[in-house]
C-alpha cells in the first residue's frame, strides 16, 4: 500500500525516469559502438531539456502532476520522433514529412495543455501511477539487459585474450588503401569521355594486377567496408526497397569487429588504422570531425537531430551543428585527408620490426567535396557551402579532383614499396564508382566501377579475373598471406540506395 502511495505522489518521477529507459535502451542496442561512460553526458543534456519544458508546463498549467503528465508526451514524442517517421515512411508514406510531424506536436502541445487544465487534479492520480510503475519496470528490465551484456562481454574478452596468442611465422606487411568513389578507368572512359589510363600504366608498372571490369560489392562505403574486412557480403540486410538506419548500424558493428583484424591479431600483426572507422582491435589513428561519432547513434533519431540532419547544413544552427556532428566543412576533408596520409607515410618508415604490419587507410578523395583542382589550388574553403555534388554538372570538378588524387595515390604507392622492399601485398581500391544520381544515360553500372588493382610478391594472381569483386580479392590474399583455402564467392553487387 505504501508503495502504491510513493507511486501516486511521485507525480514528476515518470518524467524522469523516461530519459533513463530511453539513454539505456539505446545502449543496449548499440552497445558495441559506444562507451558506457559516454551515456552519462548524453543522459544528462536530456534531462536538462526535458527541465526546460517542464518549466515552461509549469507556468502554463500551474500544477506539477500535470505538467510532469504534459512534459512525458511532448518529451516522449521528441525522443522517438525518428521512428515515429520511418514508419510513417513505410505504411503512410505521404504523412511522412517534418512539416506533418512538427504540426502534430505543435498541436499536442496545444491540446494536451487544453485538456489537462480541464481535468481534475485527483482523476490523473491512476495515470500517474500507471506512467511511475511502468516506467520503473522498463528501467528495471533495461538495467539487468545492461548488467548481462556487461558480463557477456567480459567473458567475450577474456576468450579472446586466450585465444591471440601470436605466431612465430613471419608474413608479409599487408596495406588495405581504399580511395573513396575511385571509379575505374572504363567507366571515366565510358560514362565521362575522360582518359586515366595513365593510373593503370603506373600500376601495371609497379607490378600490380590491375581489374579493369572491377565492380564494388556496394554502392555504399560502410557497406563496401563491411564486407571489404570481412572478406564477406554483409547478410541480415532488412529486405526492403533500400537500406534502412538500422541496416546502417549494423555494417558498423561488422566494421568494428571485423574478421580481417582478428585474424591479423592471432597471426602476430600489429593493426593500423588509418580511416574514418573506429574498430575493436585498432581504433583510427585519424581523429577528426569526420570520423564516424559512435555517441551520436543514441540520440540520432531524436527530433532536433533528425531535423538537423535531413534538412540539411544549411539551417543556421551552428552549436547544434556541432554537437550533433553535421558540421562538416570542406575544411573537415582537408584536415581528415592531409592527417591520415601523413601519419600512413610517417608509420611506413618506422624502423622494420619482427611484427608484420597489417594497415587499412581510408582516404576521402576524389570524394567531394572536390577541395582541389588538377593544379592542387583549393576549390572549397572552410565555412563555404557545399552543393549536391552527385549532380553532372559537378563532373568535371570530380575529374580535375581525380587529377590530384592521382599525385597522392602514386607517392603513397611509391613509397610503400619502397620501404617494404617490394615484399608486402598492396590492395588498392576505390570502395565504390563515382555517384552522378541525375543522368538517365548512364547505366546502374558506374555505381559500382571502381578502381582495383592487388600487388602480391609471389605473383600468383589466378583464380582472380579482371571483374573480381573486393570479397574475392580480400580472400585470395588471406589464401595467401596465411595459406589459407578460403573458397571463392559468386562475384555480386548489390544495389541498395538509402531507404530513409
Amino acid at each position: 500500500m505504501k508503495m502504491k502511495s510513493f507511486f501516486s505522489k511521485s507525480s514528476l518521477l515518470h518524467t524522469f525516469l523516461l530519459p533513463v529507459f530511453f539513454v539505456l535502451h539505446s545502449w543496449n542496442n548499440y552497445y558495441y559502438l559506444v562507451k558506457f561512460q559516454d551515456l552519462f553526458v548524453i543522459l544528462f543534456g536530456i534531462l536538462l531539456f526535458s527541465f526546460f519544458l517542464l518549466t515552461i508546463a509549469l507556468l502554463i498549467l500551474r500544477n506539477r502532476q500535470k505538467a510532469a503528465i504534459l512534459n512525458f508526451a511532448l518529451i516522449s514524442y521528441m525522443l522517438f520522433y525518428g521512428y515515429i517517421y520511418d514508419q510513417l515512411q513505410h505504411f503512410i508514406k505521404f504523412l511522412s514529412r517534418h512539416s506533418i510531424l512538427l504540426t502534430a506536436f505543435l498541436l499536442l502541445f496545444i491540446i494536451g495543455a487544453y485538456i489537462l487544465k480541464k481535468i481534475k487534479e485527483n482523476q490523473l492520480l491512476k495515470f500517474t501511477n500507471y506512467l511511475n510503475i511502468l516506467l520503473v519496470t522498463f528501467c528495471l528490465y533495461e538495467i539487468i539487459h545492461t548488467a548481462t551484456i556487461f558480463n557477456t562481454y567480459r567473458k567475450k574478452e577474456n576468450a579472446e585474450t586466450i585465444n591471440s596468442t601470436p605466431k612465430q611465422a613471419q608474413y608479409p606487411n599487408i596495406y588495405i588503401l581504399v580511395f573513396d568513389e575511385y571509379a575505374s578507368s572504363k567507366s571515366l572512359m565510358r560514362d565521362y569521355g575522360y582518359d586515366n589510363s595513365s593510373i593503370d600504366s603506373f600500376l601495371k608498372s609497379s607490378g600490380f594486377f590491375v581489374m579493369k571490369d572491377s565492380k564494388s560489392n556496394y554502392l555504399r562505403t560502410n557497406l563496401s567496408i563491411a564486407s571489404l574486412l570481412n572478406f564477406d557480403y554483409t547478410s541480415g540486410l532488412a529486405p526492403r526497397g533500400g537500406m534502412t538506419a538500422e541496416d546502417l548500424l549494423k555494417s558498423h558493428k561488422k566494421i568494428k569487429y571485423n574478421a580481417l583484424f582478428d585474424l591479423g591479431k592471432k597471426h602476430g600483426y600489429e593493426i593500423y588504422n588509418y580511416s574514418i572507422f573506429d574498430t575493436e582491435q585498432s581504433p583510427s589513428k585519424v581523429k577528426n570531425d569526420y570520423l564516424f561519432n559512435n555517441e551520436r547513434i543514441i540520440i540520432s533519431n531524436t527530433m532536433i537531430s533528425r531535423l538537423i540532419n535531413d534538412l540539411g547544413p544549411s539551417l543556421p544552427f551552428p552549436f547544434l551543428k556541432k554537437i550533433l556532428g553535421t558540421n562538416i566543412t570542406a575544411e573537415t576533408y582537408r584536415k581528415y585527408n592531409e592527417r591520415a596520409e601523413r601519419l600512413f607515410l610517417a608509420d611506413i618508415k618506422i624502423q622494420k620490426s619482427r611484427t608484420p604490419k597489417l594497415a587499412y587507410g581510408h582516404f576521402l578523395m576524389p570524394h567531394p567535396p572536390f577541395i582541389y583542382d588538377s593544379l592542387s589550388n583549393p576549390v572549397y574553403y572552410d565555412n563555404q557551402k557545399m552543393e549536391n555534388y552527385y549532380e553532372k554538372k559537378f563532373v568535371p570538378k570530380y575529374l580535375s579532383y581525380l587529377s590530384y588524387t592521382n599525385s597522392h595515390l602514386k607517392k603513397i604507392i611509391t613509397e610503400t614499396l619502397k620501404e617494404n622492399n617490394n615484399n608486402c601485398i598492396i590492395f588498392v581500391l576505390g570502395d565504390h564508382g563515382y555517384k552522378v544520381m541525375d543522368d538517365s544515360s548512364l547505366v546502374n553500372d558506374h555505381f559500382f566501377n571502381n578502381l582495383q588493382a592487388l600487388y602480391l610478391p609471389s605473383e600468383k594472381y589466378a583464380p582472380l579475373k579482371s571483374n573480381s569483386t573486393p570479397v574475392n580479392v580480400m580472400r585470395h590474399i588471406i589464401n595467401n598471406a596465411f595459406e589459407k583455402k578460403l573458397p571463392y564467392l559468386t562475384d555480386s553487387s548489390v544495389l541498395l540506395g538509402n531507404k530513409w
